[in-house]
């Protein structure tokens, strides 16, 4: 599964970085959630399932 945001010139390269790991955590929460059919949570660099 992918996902991709949008960015324009005016983002930082912190910023860049921070929107990647954003869209890291919300594609690996989705896909846990349609493989495991229960809510996902990612909190820094814990993951939990309920």
């Amino acid at each position: 599964m992918q996902d991709v945001i949008n960015v324009d010139h005016s983002y930082t390269a912190e910023e860049m970085m921070r929107a990647g790991c954003d869209v890291e955590k919300s594609v690996l929460s989705y896909a846990l959630y349609n493989l495991l059919g229960q809510p996902v949570f990612v909190y820094g660099n814990w993951t939990i399932i309920l």
